[in-house]
């Protein structure tokens, strides 16, 4: 009966912080729900390799509320999914800032790329 009452414990504590999650309030929270597309988005880099730093505007891609597409004005891009270009796509999952109308006023994430080199970039993407 223990095991029970305490598995009964921690799902009360996962609906009230999934709750308080969705609540529309001024901040950051999850599940936003933008619609997918193509967004215009404000970019930071960082190459923890090297320590170059760099900010540009460029078109990130949202599916199901994740950047799954960051697009370069030369046509190259970084994307999820397979890719022989050697690097793994890490992150990109979108949280979103409201305002207490509840409506989204932006959206903020990490996209981590580790390269076969050794090299870990980090870009950080706000969409507004």
């Amino acid at each position: 009966m223990k095991p029970m009452l305490c598995m009964i414990r921690r799902l009360v504590v996962i609906v009230f912080l999934v709750h308080q999650w969705s609540v529309p309030v001024e901040g950051k929270v999850l599940w936003g729900n933008i619609d997918d597309g193509w967004y215009t988005a404000k970019v930071s880099y960082t190459n923890y390799k090297t320590s170059y730093k760099a900010r540009y505007t460029l078109d990130v891609a949202v599916k199901n509320d994740r950047v799954t597409v960051i697009s370069f004005p030369d046509g190259g891009s970084l994307h999820t999914g397979y890719n022989n270009s050697g690097y793994t796509y890490g992150g990109g999952t979108l949280f979103f800032e409201r305002n207490y109308s509840g409506d989204i006023i932006a959206a903020s994430t990490t996209v981590d790329i580790y390269n076969l080199d050794g090299a870990t970039l980090a870009i950080r993407i706000r969409i507004e």
